[in-house]
């Protein structure tokens, strides 16, 4: 997920994150998610209750990742 540096700092992602795990949840009967995060988003996904399931990975012409999770 990535929005454009003009809407950063407004709320978008986390709504959005937030209607997506409800959807996930109540929808799809999921009570998980996991994802490789990028770096520069780690900050905005322990802010959201994710937690780090991995060492630090590169992924190339990517950057580096970490595997995040988080129990619904």
């Amino acid at each position: 997920m990535a929005t454009h540096p003009q809407y950063h700092r407004r709320g978008y992602a986390r709504e959005l994150l937030r209607a997506a795990e409800d959807h996930i949840k109540t929808q799809l009967n999921i009570d998980y998610l996991w994802f490789n995060a990028r770096e520069i988003a780690f900050a905005f996904y322990l802010s959201q209750g994710f937690e780090f399931m991995s060492d630090m990975f590169e992924i190339p012409e990517i950057g580096p990742h970490r595997e995040m999770f988080k129990l619904l």
